[in-house]
């Protein structure tokens, strides 16, 4: 009888259809515009293209070192998963939607968890994933952030179930593939602060053990290190996306380049610590934010990169009466959806534009992420203090 039942709430409305009307989307979204969406910078950026991803199996098959050139900029790891795979774009996009299958159930138990059941708002996460238009595109051009938000969303499940080891060994791994994921460790000392050092002491051993295997596979070479981590710190690739560096220093005089690139660098790390004192009794809040941040400040960011994020919001219901600005958020999300293409066209397709179109639209995109995070400590705040 109870398996009767988690049948016939499997096949409720809630689950069932927005899961298949997602697939449907993405499908067609993939067979019909691929081609453009894949020129979209929202979408594709150089460490989650599968272009680019193709082209590094290629040289490594044909003997070349992919990181010679300035083409592939992800971990060598890739390499080795992917190399089958990526010459059948069909079968990716299948892998894909898997990972994304997995990603919305596991959100969905991350609201059971932060909501005590409650079933409206775990269906609203599940919904908000797996129809979001961010979501669908970025399956559909087949980019490897599908696979990295089912990494975080796993590991924010581990955060919340403490179960400290596994979320520290998937913070090292996505550390390895992103820098900017270190940003989560705040996270992890403020909700764990009794097991600190055997957690950094995890963290060390997982990341070395990464690095020591995409060691080995890079031919006994840690030159993989200048095109991956090197590459997101220096941001050599200046090409248009939904982030702030590339306009800012196609702008900057040269000589002030190393100045303003350390400046940037460091400010997305900065807000590690007062961020956890002021939210060190609101774990889940304090990842929650970091994730935002991650989003907005990242060096070679994409609309992949706010999914998860956009997806938990509907966990701080009990916020929502406090927040300021939701109306300018919806507005300009909204608008951003919409006129980024727009703009993008204007000025790559027809000519009749400059860099100052998309980037406007940068700056709106950065402060919708900001007012988001910044309402939500708000609303945590005068709640704690009313």
């Amino acid at each position: 009888m109870k398996g009767e039942n988690e049948i016939w709430k499997f096949i409720s409305f809630p689950i069932l259809q927005p899961l298949s009307l997602s697939i449907l989307l993405k499908v067609i979204s993939y067979k019909f515009w691929y081609d453009y969406l894949a020129k979209c910078p929202e979408f594709v950026v150089a460490t989650n293209s599968f272009e680019r991803l193709k082209e590094g199996v290629f040289l490594k098959e044909i003997g070349e070192d992919p990181y010679d050139g300035d083409i592939f900029h992800m971990q060598p790891l890739l390499l080795l998963l992917f190399k089958y795979v990526v010459w059948f774009p069909s079968g990716f996009l299948v892998i894909l939607l898997i990972f994304d299958t997995c990603t919305a159930f596991i959100l969905r138990k991350i609201s059971d968890i932060l909501t005590d059941g409650n079933e409206q708002i775990k269906n609203l996460v599940f919904i908000l994933f797996l129809l979001n238009p961010m979501a669908i595109g970025t399956t559909a051009v087949l980019s490897t952030s599908s696979i990295f938000n089912f990494f975080v969303v796993l590991s924010i499940y581990y955060y919340l179930n403490n179960e400290s080891e596994k979320y520290t060994s998937l913070l090292s791994f996505l550390t390895t593939c992103n820098i900017y994921y270190f940003t989560l460790f705040g996270p992890m000392i403020v909700k764990f602060p009794k097991k600190k050092i055997l957690l950094g002491i995890v963290f060390i051993l997982s990341f070395s053990s990464i690095h020591g295997l995409n060691y080995m596979l890079s031919g006994n070479s840690f030159q993989y290190l200048q095109s991956t981590y090197m590459f997101q710190l220096k941001v050599p690739e200046l090409y248009p996306d939904v982030g702030l560096f590339w306009y800012m220093f196609c702008e900057v005089f040269l000589h002030f380049e190393t100045f303003f690139l350390t400046v940037f660098q460091i400010h997305i790390f900065i807000y590690m610590i007062p961020l956890a004192i002021t939210l060190k009794k609101y774990p889940f809040l304090l990842l929650h934010v970091s994730l935002i941040i991650i989003t907005c400040f990242s060096s070679y960011p994409s609309y992949g990169d706010a999914i998860v994020y956009l997806s938990l919001l509907p966990t701080h219901h009990n916020l929502f009466m406090k927040i300021r600005k939701s109306i300018i958020i919806f507005g300009a999300l909204v608008a951003c959806l919409v006129l980024f293409p727009t703009m993008w066209t204007i000025w790559m397709i027809y000519n009749a534009g400059n860099a100052n179109f998309y980037f406007s639209l940068t700056l709106v995109y950065a402060l919708v992420h900001i007012f988001i995070a910044s309402d939500l400590i708000y609303a945590q705040t005068s709640i704690t203090h009313e």
